[in-house]
């Protein structure tokens, strides 16, 4: 029994070592190496702006969900139902990308309070390593 646990946590260890973000946040930035650091900055970065631009896409596209219906009312208005049942049809497929885009978001990224937390913890290490370097000199 106590094998099987240890298997379990060495394969939990594994999969959160995989994400270097993921398993500094669990254990903390003072473990790592400042060049270790810089370089998880980076990784961080660009994940920030990821994050930042998908969410941005998958909001706007909730936010065609209800153009595509005054689309489809202002065609129908003017005599022209059949090209606004193709206006119709936008505003399911807006919303069920939205939900979509927002759950493999979820599925790719922990949430921006992770990102933000683990973004918080580079810095305020770095800068930490800094003050105590020109201690130092």
């Amino acid at each position: 029994m106590a094998e099987h646990n240890l298997n379990k946590t060495l394969t939990d260890m594994e999969s959160n070592a995989e994400d270097e973000l993921s398993f500094l946040f669990s254990t903390g930035a003072e473990y790592f190496t400042t060049a270790q650091l810089i370089r998880l900055k980076g990784q961080w970065e660009v994940k920030n702006y990821y994050f930042h631009r998908l969410h941005k896409t998958w909001i706007r596209m909730a936010a065609l969900a209800p153009v595509w219906l005054c689309v489809w009312l202002l065609f129908d208005l003017v005599g022209l139902p059949v090209l606004g049942l193709i206006f119709l049809f936008f505003f399911p497929f807006s919303l069920v990308s939205f939900f979509v885009g927002m759950f493999l978001m979820r599925w790719l990224f922990p949430g921006k309070g992770h990102l933000d937390m683990v973004g918080d913890m580079i810095q305020e290490e770095l800068i930490k390593r800094k003050v105590k370097e020109k201690r130092k000199s």
